[in-house]
């Protein structure tokens, strides 16, 4: 039930973003470097490679397993192209099964770990806190993208298929793409925006549209 109401979410959230994203365009105020280190980001993520690549992958399993109160039994990397992670099934934590699954695919690790550096360090120009934000999340969007495929025995997991895994994954990877691209366009400020428009403005107008 858990996963079902998140992947509703998450993909309604997903359109709301895209919805305010569009109806904000003509305020956008490019930021080069946000651009520069968004490629950076995107480079970064495809130059993981071979047993590495494979270590991250299976990182995230465990990290969101571990964040939802798991004990780990097991990571191997058994060569440069396959994995495995194990850990211990609990009744408690069954409901958080399949985001460990999807974490690979979904799970924005970079971008949280330096959440730090693009919010609260002092002294720092907002600028450059920009750049470290879509670095980033670009970093995390096209490693989390390129390892997507229907053939990943991890969405066999998922209660209702893989397509119910996919439908989750994409959507989160949508709105995470919208948030890189808001700050890319015009900086936090523009994000601000977009976010306040899809969460407050446009569901205000919607609602009385629709009922008044």
């Amino acid at each position: 039930m858990l996963f079902a109401i998140s992947s509703i979410s998450s993909f309604v959230i997903a359109l709301l973003t895209f919805f305010a994203f569009l109806r904000n365009l003509t305020l956008f105020n490019p930021n080069i470097l946000g651009l520069i280190f968004g490629f950076l980001g995107f480079l970064g993520a495809l130059s993981v490679q071979g047993k590495l690549r494979v270590f991250y992958h299976e990182f995230k399993h465990k990290l969101v397993s571990g964040l939802v109160g798991n004990r780990p039994k097991k990571l191997e990397i058994k060569n440069a192209l396959e994995g495995e992670f194990e850990y211990e099934y609990s009744t408690e934590t069954k409901h958080y099964n399949p985001f460990i699954a999807l974490a690979p695919y979904f799970f924005p690790f970079v971008t949280l770990f330096t959440t730090p550096f693009w919010t609260v360090f002092l002294g720092v120009e907002k600028v450059i806190k920009e750049a470290i934000f879509v670095f980033s999340l670009s970093f995390d969007l096209t490693f989390n993208t390129s390892e997507i495929s229907p053939e990943q025995s991890d969405f066999d997991a998922v209660p209702g298929g893989k397509l119910t895994g996919l439908v989750f994954v994409i959507s989160m990877n949508f709105i995470q793409t919208v948030l890189c691209l808001s700050v890319i366009l015009g900086g936090f400020d523009f994000l601000t925006t977009i976010l306040f428009d899809a969460f407050w403005t446009f569901p205000i107008e919607f609602f009385k549209n629709s009922f008044f």
